[in-house]
């Protein structure tokens, strides 16, 4: 990885990194926050390539696991799993 440039490196506060990508499977800021001892899970093209619908659904999902694991008292929606699960299934 490059060193960031001096001039324009910038530091920020966050509890949250969002990472959008295009069509392929692009997981190395997971990997690299893994490998750091991060708490990190992977949602949309970084999980799987599918449609955007597939994102949007997962992403929930990973949104309430992520809130479960820094114990937030919440659950994830029933109907939210099943529109995961047919998101997965083969088309045809």
């Amino acid at each position: 990885m490059e060193p960031p440039i001096a001039e324009t490196a910038k530091t920020f506060a966050v509890d949250t990194v969002l990472i959008a990508v295009g069509l392929s499977s692009s997981d190395e800021f997971y990997k690299l926050a893994e490998e750091g001892g991060f708490p990190v899970m992977k949602a949309g093209d970084a999980q799987e390539i599918a449609e955007a619908s597939s994102a949007m659904i997962g992403g929930r999902i990973v949104g309430r696991k992520m809130a479960q694991v820094l114990g937030v008292d919440t659950t994830i929606p029933e109907d939210w799993l099943k529109k995961s699960g047919h998101f997965k299934k083969p088309s045809g």
